[in-house]
């Protein structure tokens, strides 16, 4: 049974980027504009749960998602994780347990891994950033483990292998890995499936 207690919550979390005014705009005096991207959204996650967050192309979702993680910082309200206050923490140190903790598996593939990196480092980045293995060996097993999970077997067939190698499914399954890998408690998945046969999305 879920958590109602909640891991994360959000209470009135807003993002608004300003509004460049034209020439005449700052001649005359007018006041800049704004975008409000979130206004002010509240919701609580139980451990345990999950929740969708539905809304048309263009409404925020991937914002709040990069709120969540904490790859873009809002311009107001609160922003808890098992109570504590991260809406506006920046610093590394506080950062690495918390992404951890809270991954994002993002809908763009082809934007999200680095066309350089093998399968292998890409899995393996965030497990080093965050220091999560002791050895080369303890890395491998973590790697192989995510691939599997992901529904990318064998999995050493693919460590070697580039991102433009693979299918688009294929791809975003290795974003999917990427997330698993480090074996957070909050996952914020934007889309994830998209990019799968329909068949399988399931």
């Amino acid at each position: 049974m879920p958590d109602t207690a909640g891991i994360l919550r959000l209470e009135s979390l807003q993002v608004h980027f300003p509004i460049q005014g034209g020439l005449f705009d700052r001649v005359l005096g007018r006041p800049a504009g704004a975008v409000r991207a979130v206004d002010r959204i509240d919701l609580n996650v139980g451990r345990g749960e999950i929740v969708a967050l539905v809304g048309e192309s263009g409404s925020g979702k991937t914002t709040v998602g990069r709120l969540i993680t904490k790859l873009a910082q809002p311009t107001g309200g609160k922003l808890l994780f098992e109570g504590r206050d991260m809406t506006f923490v920046q610093d590394l140190s506080a950062l690495r347990p918390y992404r951890h903790r809270v991954q994002m598996i993002f809908q763009d593939a082809y934007q999200a891994l680095n066309p350089r990196h093998t399968v292998f480092d890409i899995v393996a980045e965030p497990l080093r950033s965050l220091r999560l293995v002791d050895n080369r060996t303890q890395l491998t097993d973590r790697v192989s483990e995510a691939l599997a999970s992901a529904g990318l077997n064998p999995p050493d067939d693919f460590f070697s292998r580039f991102p433009h190698e693979l299918s688009g499914g294929q791809r975003q399954r290795v974003v999917i890995a990427g997330a698993l890998a480090v074996k957070p408690e909050l996952i914020v998945a934007d889309e994830p499936v998209s990019m799968l046969d329909v068949s399988i999305r399931a």
